[in-house]
């Protein structure tokens, strides 16, 4: 099982993965219409899930390819909602959720195998009990010491690139004081020795990706916010290709 969960992974490491500095940067996406993004994944056989992250998957591969530095795979780690579907909350509120590993192909050359792929580990995903074992693990890791505790969270996110999470906001405007809030951004918390962090926010009809980096490990994280800008809005049309091309293509 442990194998499973990461530990037994290998993954060529690459220049999103190193030491930590202390600036940090947060950025995000233009919103996409969700109804478009939907449509295009009806017509491919996949869910808004599957394709946000495929467009994540080319948007890292190309910054890589941009700085040579282009691996077969990127591994992230995935939060899964362990609570059962239409499930009230409880009085005391409180996440609950687990934690698995995926691999992004970032080497694949086609883009349908890419999608293909994420999807075919998404639906993996879906029936494992590896989120319920890593739930479970980091509540008994709750009560050892810390430095127990600090040295399994560091080996276990130090198999990934980066943590990519999902979080499904109010599908209409909501107003606060009586002011529409026109938009929504958010930031997964990004810990252990993980410098990126990717949040597909959904609200009010509309998709985003909020962008958190380490400014040492990504100094050109505008770069990236280009290239997933670009991967997203390609979204709109279930033929549609990136708009800009991949290095020395």
């Amino acid at each position: 099982m442990l194998g499973k969960l990461g530990f037994g992974l290998t993954a060529g490491r690459n220049r999103l993965q190193g030491p930590l500095g202390p600036g940090k940067q947060r950025a995000w996406t233009r919103p996409v219409p969700v109804e478009a993004v939907k449509a295009a994944g009806t017509a491919a056989g996949s869910t808004v899930n599957d394709l946000m992250l495929t467009a994540i998957t080319s948007a890292l591969r190309r910054y890589l390819l941009e700085h040579d530095s282009l691996a077969e795979e990127v591994i992230v780690i995935v939060p899964v909602n362990l609570r059962p579907a239409g499930a009230l909350l409880p009085a005391g509120l409180g996440n609950q959720f687990g934690l698995v590993f995926v691999r992004l192909p970032t080497g694949e050359t086609d883009e349908g195998r890419r999608r293909a792929r994420v999807k075919a580990q998404m639906d993996q995903v879906k029936g494992s009990r590896e989120g319920v074992f890593v739930y479970t693990m980091l509540e008994r890791l709750g009560q050892l010491p810390a430095a127990v505790q600090n040295a399994w969270i560091d080996a276990f996110a130090g198999k990934a690139t980066a943590i990519v999470t999902n979080v499904s906001g109010p599908r209409h405007q909501v107003q606060i004081a009586g002011t529409p809030v026109t938009g929504m951004a958010g930031w997964v918390p990004v810990t252990g020795p993980l410098g990126l962090g990717l949040s597909i926010i959904s609200y009010a009809g509309q998709l985003s990706v909020g962008l958190a980096s380490d400014a040492h490990l990504l100094p050109d994280h505008d770069r990236l916010l280009a290239l997933l800008n670009d991967e997203i809005g390609a979204l709109h049309a279930p033929t549609a290709t990136s708009s800009l091309p991949e290095p020395g293509s």
